[in-house]
């Protein structure tokens, strides 16, 4: 009878859990098949894998555990020792756990029930979120969407460490590493008194209105884009009130106090008070923004995320098919 005699290294056994978790799911596997078939070589072929590897494996786990877990007989090729019978019932209970483990991760991914964290801009929330969310939850009832409504500068730090997994924003200010599905373009828009006396054209110069009166939305990103707005065509507006709402700009622009532009524009030219106001589109040329759905770099996204994303895609598409939100129509 010939023993296969453990390393000197680690005379004594290590118990408890710090040994075991030093091994890996395939030296255990590879200790099965060879308890199994009690040879190596027949092991090796089963595994489809060389000789060597399996049997450095075995030397691994008897030199980290400090037991020998096998025996030679030459009748009946290797036997488990007494050790060996206890890891062998061990790692069987390891290696399921591991596969029902994989196998349970596999079906989150798979699922469409479940929670989605989704974050959106304030300024245009109110406007494209409840449709979306309307026609998603048709789709799929058993997705929990929870909204995370924020303003830009506390929203772009959550969708980068996480805390929200997609977010509906402008593809402006952006870190290069998120990345970007371009959901539609938003124009912007002029907004103008009921009386003002350019309110019966198509389409309004900047230009012509730079002596007026200008409402500025007074927030981080929408004030840098809108000034740029007039930068970019050599006008500098008069600004006369600035608000950090877009309803609070609409009911001044209503009430006569001066114009304003806004990208995202509602269906009704009324404010909040019920007091008329004139949408009109700016007749030089403005780029429009870029609505996109931002994600996590380096996040595989599960079926939730997917089938969110493949929503939006086809959700915007009817938008942009009707003009609707104050998209630029395809």
């Amino acid at each position: 009878m010939l023993a296969l005699r453990p390393s000197r290294r680690n005379p004594r056994p290590e118990t408890g859990p710090s040994a075991l978790i030093r091994h890996s799911l395939r030296q255990l596997e590879y200790f099965l098949r060879v308890a199994q078939t009690g040879s190596v070589s027949r092991a090796a072929a089963d595994l489809n894998v060389s000789q060597p590897a399996v049997s450095a494996a075995i030397a691994k786990l008897e030199e980290t555990l400090g037991i020998q877990l096998f025996i030679r007989q030459s009748w009946q090729g290797l036997a488990l020792t007494r050790h060996g019978r206890w890891l062998a019932a061990s790692a069987r209970d390891v290696l399921e756990s591991a596969r029902h483990l994989e196998k349970g991760a596999a079906d989150l991914a798979e699922r469409t029930e479940g929670r989605l964290h989704l974050g959106c801009y304030t300024t245009f929330a109110p406007l494209f979120l409840p449709g979306l969310l309307a026609s998603f939850r048709a789709a799929y009832p058993g997705v929990d969407v929870e909204v995370h409504e924020l303003r830009r500068a506390a929203l772009l730090p959550r969708l980068e460490d996480g805390t929200v997994e997609l977010a509906l924003a402008y593809d402006t200010g952006l870190a290069d590493r998120i990345t970007r599905t371009e959901l539609c373009k938003v124009p912007s828009h002029v907004l103008l008194p009921p009386d003002h006396p350019r309110a019966g054209e198509a389409a309004v110069a900047l230009s012509e209105l730079e002596a007026e009166p200008f409402i500025l939305l007074d927030l981080p990103g929408s004030r840098e884009h809108l000034l740029a707005i007039f930068a970019a065509l050599g006008l500098s507006p008069r600004i006369a009130m600035r608000s950090e709402s877009c309803e609070m700009v609409r009911g001044l622009v209503a009430s006569g106090f001066g114009y304003a532009i806004l990208n995202a524009v509602p269906a009704v030219d009324r404010a909040l008070d019920g007091a008329r106001l004139h949408v009109r589109p700016i007749r030089e040329p403005v780029a429009p923004l870029s609505l996109v759905l931002a994600g996590i770099p380096g996040y595989a996204p599960g079926r939730i995320a997917q089938a969110f994303r493949a929503h939006c895609r086809a959700h915007f598409a009817t938008l942009r098919q009707t003009g609707r939100g104050g998209i630029a129509a395809a």
